[in-house]
């Protein structure tokens, strides 16, 4: 089995728009992956990687999902394994509409700014 390596930093072909993401959970990802039988009840979700490709008219549109887990007896035995570069994690990758990802969290905020701006993190009054 061939290793794959993830900087957890998002990008694209040409990243013409850079930002950020924060969301509230209200139907944890990780009880849907092991409802599904994909991740055992002592794995914790680290980080989740999403990818929405080309819109291919006719087509319906499934965003790849990239989730990262670690063995563990709850938040805190993760520490050690968090300590290691890099991280050695198990991913499971699921395809999901837009509306059931969006469905797994209470408040979903992402802000994206144009290439070059220097924008992010900066204050605008409208």
């Amino acid at each position: 089995m061939s290793t794959l390596t993830t900087v957890l930093s998002a990008g694209v072909q040409y990243d013409d728009f850079k930002g950020t993401v924060a969301a509230d959970e209200e139907n944890s990802l990780a009880v849907y992956l092991r409802e599904q039988g994909l991740i055992e009840s002592d794995e914790f979700v680290i980080a989740i990687e999403l990818y929405a490709g080309l819109n291919i008219p006719g087509k319906p549109r499934l965003l790849d999902i990239s989730v990262f887990v670690l063995k563990g007896e709850g938040r805190d035995s993760l520490d050690e394994q968090l300590k290691v570069d890099p991280v050695k994690a198990r991913r499971v990758e699921i395809e999901m509409t837009a509306d059931e990802f969006i469905k797994m969290y209470k408040r979903l905020s992402i802000v994206m700014t144009p290439k070059g701006l220097g924008l992010d993190g900066r204050t605008i009054e409208s």
